[in-house]
């Protein structure tokens, strides 16, 4: 058994459990506690505090759509960095919401507005 293999079985069994005995929304805020967001930040309260100076609770949807883009590849999406790029990685977000029924087109045009 390669190495990539048994490391899928494992993540399959540990997703299994984590499915069986949490919620959607639980295992997402278990999820966003944890990924990595880039710049040494773990989880999106940290993520907020480096990016905007922020808790999550206090972030607008334009900050939180350029922070879910983050997790995918932190060092190239990283606004500190390459902010044309992270923009761009956050239309990708927001348009994502629309054609997914989560935010009118309306909606994403304020979004992606916001500074």
């Amino acid at each position: 058994m390669s190495k990539s293999f048994s490391w899928k079985l494992l993540e399959s069994i540990y997703a299994i459990g984590v499915y069986d005995t949490m919620s959607k929304q639980e295992t997402f805020a278990f999820y966003t506690n944890v990924i990595y967001f880039g710049h040494g930040a773990n989880g999106l309260y940290q993520a907020g505090e480096i990016y905007f100076g922020k808790a999550p609770s206090e972030l607008k949807a334009g900050e939180l759509s350029m922070l879910a883009g983050l997790p995918n590849a932190p060092s190239n999406y990283d606004p500190y960095k390459n902010i044309t790029l992270a923009r761009e990685r956050q239309h990708l977000v927001v348009q994502n919401m629309v054609d997914n029924g989560v935010i009118s087109e309306s909606q994403a045009k304020q979004i992606i507005s916001e500074p």
